[in-house]
């Protein structure tokens, strides 16, 4: 009688707690063995669930600055109205026309631009020269955020939204005109905001997954297209942080593109590559803090600061790393003579 010895399985690493293990999604999924081995053993559900956290927590923060330059334009408007600076603008059938046919430039230091100009001598807002900025034509109103985002709006919306036709803007109406229009503006741009990140942004990574699980199967046959999935939603956020903070200098086309191809394809080769799983360590998410707390404020306000930015993430990236490789060289370490 013949006995059959099955090989011992190599025991399965701990799972994290769901606070530790959302920490590790945020802050672990730029180069973590560990990470990504737990994170293809994860439902595919768990990292959709992660997708349309990132996709909420973007368009939130998004809108949060939209609203931020919303009520900084706003004041400006209204200190305008105050030393009477401002002209009285009426706005028929969706055109608009001033008191005095001329350019009205309240701010354009380079940096932010307020102008009412109906002559058509300003018709846009460069994104490239200007941070934020607003701008009233003759036909739209052009709002620049600090995110770079431009939104143009119909006057004929206007005209609706105040159900006036000719709608005379003067200082009375100025604040509330302005609150309208803010709301208006916002409500459109979350709605915006959350069809990029959570429909388009989901489609692309759908698509994208196709000819990286085509890759992934001949390099290692058996690779289900579900297990790449995941990979592929964890790689997105160390991509979009690493193209935001390059965005700060310098931007090519295909750059998100190329940086996320990459990270992906390293979370993949990470995630099946054979060998015996891992421990986590949750607790290094905390190291990553300092740049996602940076990361968000940047969003908002709108700071783009390189000499500031570069630096933190190098030394995330190098305390990760750190982190990472410390218990392996304190294994390999000699022991000491006695």
């Amino acid at each position: 009688m013949s006995l059959s010895v099955t090989p011992a399985q190599p025991p399965a690493a701990p799972r994290p707690s769901p606070l530790a293990w959302l920490g590790a999604e945020l802050a672990l999924s730029s180069s973590s063995a560990a990470f990504y081995q737990q994170a293809v053993r994860q439902p595919v559900a768990r990292a959709l669930f992660f997708f349309v956290l990132l996709a909420c927590g973007l368009t939130t923060l998004q809108a949060l600055g939209l609203l931020i330059g919303l009520a900084q334009a706003g004041y400006g408007l209204w200190q305008s109205f105050e030393t009477g600076d401002f002209p009285v603008i009426t706005i028929e059938n969706g055109v608009a026309s001033t008191t005095e046919h001329r350019p009205y430039v309240f701010v354009d230091d380079g940096v932010t631009m307020a102008v009412i100009d109906v002559t058509g001598r300003h018709v846009a807002i460069n994104p490239n020269q200007y941070r934020q900025g607003i701008l009233l034509t003759r036909t739209r109103l052009v709002i620049l955020n600090q995110q770079g985002q431009l939104q143009r709006l119909p006057l004929s919306d206007l005209n609706a939204a105040f159900n006036r036709d000719p709608l005379v803007i003067d200082g009375a109406l100025a604040a509330q005109g302005w609150a309208i229009v803010s709301v208006v503006v916002l409500i459109v741009m979350v709605l915006l905001y959350l069809t990029w990140h959570l429909l388009l942004r989901l489609i692309y990574l759908l698509l994208l997954a196709l000819p990286m699980w085509g890759a992934a199967a001949l390099l290692r046959p058996g690779t289900d297209y579900g297990k790449v999935l995941i990979t592929g939603v964890y790689a997105l956020l160390p991509a979009l942080a690493a193209v935001y903070l390059i965005g700060f200098e310098f931007r090519f086309p295909g750059m998100f593109t190329l940086l996320f191809g990459t990270l992906w394809g390293v979370g993949l080769y990470l995630a099946v590559r054979p060998g015996p799983p891992r421990p986590l360590r949750a607790w290094r998410a905390l190291l990553a803090l300092p740049l996602l707390l940076y990361l968000a404020a940047d969003l908002v306000f709108g700071w783009h600061v390189w000499w500031v930015g570069w630096p933190l993430a190098a030394l995330t990236v190098g305390a990760l790393a750190a982190a990472g490789l410390w218990p392996r060289l304190a294994a390999t370490a000699p022991a000491p003579v006695a």
